[in-house]
């Protein structure tokens, strides 16, 4: 009979921060899962430019490196030919389930669930009841790249909908609290909001489990990852060169721990569910981060997006009916194009688009299928107010079109992670050694017990841990 396998993604979490707080009995679950774990150090080798999470976590999905799967862009996963991890053990004949996992394709199953990062707008939840809470989460992740701030009472009545749906009145009532915080004073608490994502994802793996106890679940979980990018030089000031301000150190000193603790206790509650419907418990992070130190020099690395995208695209004479338009991640946006043989044209324009004085493209815009461009600002130095931009030969005010996002980027990707086993299976490698993210994939099938004649574990490029 096969395991049970619980797989945490948390996203680009550091070992040597969470070491540095379990020494000061600040992570008491973590300290509790080093403890009770086989921990490894895993490698991507991948080159800077392919150092992103939704390649190196469609990696592990798949089982096999970027130079053979060929999914760059985030989204695109769910046009991979190849079968993910998923599929497989699903083929095996066993219910499976995936909470927010990053970059990965829908599939379906009577006793199945499917919830789509929250990035994702090609994929439905499965089964339907999954998908307005998705939606909530995907509306939040997003908004807060579009600087959107739905009124309390539309987020109420939106929450309200979902406590009668599944949503936990502890997470109801903290999410309540959180939006009343923000109201009064939106920069002090609105940074902390990411963490109540990771909640409601909960409460949907919970309702997952007791409804189709599911025999492997994947959750992921990017708060960490997002405090890590907008807070370093607040955590480690003395690696910045930038002036960071009084006011904004004394407000943003403590949002990394705070993501930190926030997993913790995300960390124990998993740990008490593994327990009871007796999972055993993977905990992974595909990469990590380190100080990003590249545009000190010149203030930090801004980002800046769209205020009105379809607007903004009317003026490069782009018909909004023939596009479809999605904000990704940061300055990023996904434009897919209802007359596909357009693309290039589009391409064109978007590129176009110069600083006024600097004569300096705008955008980068790229596409790997025709009908599908991605694209977002390039423009990462600090922008006067009295910036100009030139559209379709006009000029016009930079900030009349965009806006800056509030965070300034202070972590990039590292391609050291972490990987934590269950101690009570035999593995080929000690504890702490070094190992590629290829062959997460293979021990994964090995913990959970797929059969030895299951196609997918053939094709792994990595190599398992476990003994046989």
């Amino acid at each position: 009979m096969p395991n049970k396998l619980l797989f945490l993604e948390f996203n680009e979490i550091c070992i040597d921060l969470i070491d540095s707080w379990i020494a000061e009995g600040r992570l008491p679950n973590f300290s509790k899962l080093r403890n009770d774990s086989m921990y490894f150090n895993t490698l991507s080798d991948e080159q800077t430019t392919n150092l992103e999470p939704w390649i190196q976590w469609h990696s592990i999905h798949v089982g096999k490196s970027y130079n053979t799967h060929k999914v760059f862009e985030l989204t695109d996963g769910t046009r991979c030919k190849f079968e993910n991890i998923w599929q497989a053990i699903k083929n095996d004949g066993h219910n499976v389930a995936s909470i927010g996992s990053m970059n990965v394709k829908a599939f379906t199953g009577e006793q199945c669930a499917y919830i789509p990062d929250p990035w994702c707008n090609s994929q439905k939840s499965h089964p339907e009841e999954l998908q307005q809470p998705y939606n909530f989460i995907s509306e939040s992740v997003i908004g807060h790249s579009n600087n959107n701030k739905n009124s309390v009472s539309d987020n109420l009545k939106t929450l309200i909908s979902l406590w009668k749906n599944g949503l936990s009145s502890s997470t109801l009532l903290q999410i309540i609290k959180q939006l009343i915080l923000q109201k009064t004073n939106h920069k002090k608490h609105s940074w902390k909001s990411a963490t109540l994502l990771d909640l409601i994802q909960l409460d949907l793996a919970k309702k997952v489990i007791k409804d189709k106890d599911p025999k492997f679940i994947s959750f992921f979980s990017n708060s960490v990852a997002h405090y890590q990018h907008a807070y370093w030089r607040y955590l480690q000031p003395e690696k910045f060169s930038s002036n960071i301000g009084k006011e904004n150190y004394n407000l943003y000193k403590d949002a990394i721990y705070f993501g930190y603790s926030k997993l913790d206790q995300l960390l124990g509650k998993f740990m008490t569910i593994a327990e009871k419907h007796d999972y055993k418990l993977v905990v992974c992070s595909a990469l990590s981060q380190r100080p990003y130190l590249a545009y000190e020099n010149s203030g930090g690395r801004h980002y800046y997006r769209l205020k009105d995208e379809l607007s903004f695209l009317s003026q490069l004479d782009i018909d909004a009916n023939q596009v479809e338009i999605h904000p990704i991640m940061a300055q990023q946006y996904k434009l897919t194009i209802k007359d596909p043989s357009k693309t290039d044209y589009y391409v064109e324009l978007l590129s176009q688009v110069k600083m006024a004085d600097e004569d300096t493209q705008v955008f980068d815009v790229t596409y790997e299928e025709t009908g599908i461009l991605n694209f977002g600002s390039q423009i990462f130095s600090a922008i006067g107010d009295d910036a100009e931009i030139v559209v379709k030969d006009r000029r016009i005010k930079f900030y009349d079109s965009l806006y800056k996002m509030e965070d300034i980027k202070s972590g990039e990707h590292d391609p050291s992670g972490l990987l934590f086993l269950p101690k009570d299976v035999s593995y080929t490698k000690q504890p702490d050694t070094i190992i590629s993210i290829l062959d997460i994939t293979p021990t994964l099938l090995d913990i959970f017990g797929v059969t030895p004649s299951n196609k997918f574990k053939v094709t792994c490029e990595g190599q398992s841990l476990v003994s046989n």
